[in-house]
């Protein structure tokens, strides 16, 4: 399976990160929905959670140097010049805009294997007032 096509979201019930496939309920105001993609369930009846709406966020379909998926929103950290970045859409791409300055960067410009996941803005926003 392509990780491309995977969605995260926060559980609206108990607060953890699902990840499967995303889709939006026209009807549903206050929540979105991930069909559960864990491997327990691959075998099993489908299962679906309500997530929040704005912790919602894809997958760009590359992994950081300890082989972890990266999502847009998660907060990257370069080790080689130790400078945190936020990984977003801008146009039709994903970049990485880094924290200080707002500038953005192609992500084709980094060496992955000096990249590392270190947060979310979801969960870590006090990485980004650092």
């Amino acid at each position: 399976m392509n990780d491309r096509y995977l969605f995260r979201g926060k559980r609206i019930d108990n607060g953890e990160w699902v990840t499967g496939y995303y889709v939006c309920d026209p009807f549903s105001y206050n929540s979105d929905t991930i069909l559960d993609h864990s491997p327990m369930r691959m075998h099993g009846s489908l299962i679906s959670h309500a997530v929040i709406p704005k912790t919602v966020s894809q997958c760009i379909g590359i992994k950081d140097k300890n082989v972890k998926p990266i999502y847009e929103g998660d907060l990257i950290n370069d080790v080689d010049d130790e400078v945190l970045y936020i990984v977003a859409w801008r146009g039709y791409r994903y970049v990485f805009v880094k924290t200080t300055t707002e500038t953005w960067c192609e992500i084709s410009m980094f060496d992955l294997e000096y990249i590392e996941v270190v947060g979310n803005i979801h969960e870590n926003p006090g990485l980004l007032e650092d």
